[in-house]
């Protein structure tokens, strides 16, 4: 439920006595609410949404609500490039050196299984065809990291 004025004291905070709204003490009564924004695509961190109506109730009997300004804030998750959207995958130098399999997130749909072919270069990137939104190949660039240690119980001698 979204923030609404307050019906004790009409949104001004202060009864008919002067005194301080015992229910509210400033006008709203504050309630928690969701809605579904459209976001543009193409987007940049730092660009403000506007959704109107959705903010504080207005001051007062029959006040308009104010707007609701949302700061974007992207993910760095994915970048674009061109047509094309770029993830980085880690992925453990022996996977590079001698193949393997691979899991990776796309920002849409199901989590997708890659193949890496022995003697794959770090940075080297892999191109997944129509696993991006509406339908853009996504570029899984691999970035190398050190095997995970092996435990010191699961070495024999």
């Amino acid at each position: 439920e979204p923030d609404r004025v307050c019906d004790g004291c009409g949104g001004t905070g202060l009864r008919r006595t002067g005194r301080l709204c015992g229910k509210c003490e400033r006008g709203v009564i504050k309630g928690l609410g969701s809605w579904r924004v459209q976001v543009p695509r193409g987007i940049a961190s730092g660009q403000v949404l506007l959704a109107a109506g959705r903010g504080h109730p207005g001051s007062g009997r029959g006040a308009r609500s104010g707007d609701l300004r949302i700061t974007v804030d992207v993910e760095p998750v994915y970048t674009t490039e061109g047509l094309d959207r770029v993830v980085r995958v880690p992925a453990e130098e022996s996977v590079l050196a001698h193949g393997g399999l691979l899991e990776v997130q796309p920002p849409v749909g199901e989590a997708v299984r890659i193949r890496i072919k022995p003697q794959t270069r770090p940075g080297q990137r892999i191109r997944l065809r129509g696993k991006a939104e509406a339908g853009r190949d996504l570029l899984v660039e691999l970035q190398s990291i050190p095997d995970a240690p092996i435990p010191v119980d699961v070495v024999r001698i």
